[in-house]
């Protein structure tokens, strides 16, 4: 059996292995729109603690609406060796931490921006590198869309709302 903690959650843990029958798991996915303000992503906190009150859940959340569109257009500047990229990707980094501010509790602020930063290196390393090669392959554009995925969620996870779920980033 797996074991999953993460400290921003009510319920510390999702265990993943054996179910009894008598609890089905519930799988829901948030699309962008779903995502696209704060007040939309606590929507999705509460709809996710319901649920949960019902048996185990899984979330899967998409990028905040727009971002995907934002990444790739970012990779194509960089292609292109368009200095506006630069620009582009503050914009990506401002709305996460902009979303770090609006949902994450001062306790988990530091640590959850941290991880954001982390990754928002990596998408600036990628975009470099795209950069330099003066395209951008198919599979780097797919790297760079999943940023917008693996951003969101930990945005989400951070929520200081009571988020009922475990994650895996």
């Amino acid at each position: 059996m797996l074991k999953v903690e993460h400290p921003a959650f009510d319920v510390r843990s999702l265990y993943i292995g054996r179910r009894h029958k008598s609890q089905p798991m519930k799988i829901l996915k948030f699309g962008g729109s779903s995502l696209a303000t704060s007040g939309r992503v606590c929507d999705v906190a509460k709809i996710v603690l319901e649920q949960a009150h019902r048996g185990q859940v899984i979330v899967v959340v998409s990028a905040f609406q727009g971002v995907t569109n934002q990444l790739l257009e970012c990779a194509r500047l960089a292609a292109k060796a368009d200095r506006r990229y630069e620009a582009a990707f503050k914009k990506i980094v401002h709305r996460h931490h902009s979303a770090i501010d609006d949902l994450v509790g001062r306790q988990l602020r530091a640590r959850t921006r941290l991880q954001v930063n982390t990754l928002l290196s990596e998408l600036r390393e990628v975009l470099h590198g795209i950069q330099l090669l003066g395209h951008s392959p198919p599979r780097a554009l797919d790297l760079v869309a999943s940023f917008g995925e693996r951003l969101c969620a930990l945005d989400c996870v951070g929520t200081s709302r009571p988020v009922p779920f475990g994650a895996v980033c």
